[in-house]
């Protein structure tokens, strides 16, 4: 496909290339409770469109690809424009030790419960598996569970575990994860060079999330395993809140804002 070969050109969003997308103003628990309560929050995303996350560490534009997945990208679409990043810590960050592995987010933190609604209410992604050349350096897919493998399963040939359901969290791949793709993570967009700069600079002091460094763990990415484990716990995260990552993680980057362009007429 034409848009493959499009994954490392830069984003530009110059005037006459984009367009700005207004926000959804709608409560975010209320649209979690009954997404018939948010109007347009169906409309379907254009072809192709640019998330750019204003972060405490600089700019990272996340360009993304409808045709490379569309329940994907429409559920991105939504979020964007419902601005639920705006606040989201970037609460794992395997960058170093060199060569990285991903940059995750998408949990916001408040208020209390909003990100366990959204836990509760996912999207399936049983109706889009990966697409060459998958998760490469530099794309996005979307965090989910791992769930038994399933014959049958048309987007999962992994004989160890599939990827199942999806919600709010996101990352970047910062190297070549090409062996995500057969539990069938399927990238939705990417990242230009610059951006991709940008979230190598986030701080990556506390390393792995605690709930993957188990005892005895030889996993790079670790500062500590067990107990002794300095990562934030996604357990912890999702019962406490904002107030779990601003007192035991001050130094974690986060996103501080976000604006959505319409980039389609720039990609034909």
């Amino acid at each position: 496909m034409r848009v493959l070969a499009m994954l490392f050109l830069a984003s530009t969003l110059s005037a006459a290339a984009s367009t700005a997308v207004a926000p959804l103003q709608c409560d975010l628990m209320a649209t979690c409770k009954s997404f018939k309560s948010c109007k347009g929050l169906h409309e379907p995303p254009p072809r192709q469109f640019v998330v750019s996350f204003v972060t405490t560490a600089g700019v990272i534009n996340m360009t993304v690809e409808t045709e490379w997945a569309p329940p994907l990208a429409l559920r991105v679409w939504q979020l964007a424009r419902l601005g639920y990043w705006s606040g989201a810590p970037f609460y794992r960050v395997d960058s170093s030790p060199s060569p990285g592995f991903v940059i995750q987010f998408g949990y916001k933190g408040e208020p209390a419960g909003l990100d366990s609604c959204w836990d509760e209410h996912q999207t399936t992604n049983v109706s889009w598996k990966p697409l060459a050349p998958g998760n490469v350096r530099g794309s996005c897919s979307f965090s989910m569970g791992a769930v038994a493998s399933l014959p049958g399963n048309p987007n999962c040939t992994s004989t160890q575990y599939c990827a199942q359901g999806l919600s709010t969290n996101i990352f970047f791949n910062l190297n070549n994860n090409t062996r995500l793709d057969a539990p069938g993570f399927a990238p939705f967009g990417h990242l230009d060079d610059a951006s991709l700069a940008v979230a190598e600079s986030l701080y990556p002091g506390y390393g792995e999330c605690s709930d993957l460094c188990n005892p005895g763990s030889k996993d790079p990415f670790c500062c500590g395993t067990g107990a002794d484990c300095k990562g934030v716990s996604m357990e912890q995260l999702l019962d406490e809140g904002a107030k779990y990552i601003h007192s035991d993680f001050p130094l974690l980057d986060s996103v501080k804002a976000l604006k959505i362009f319409d980039t389609s007429a720039s990609s034909e």
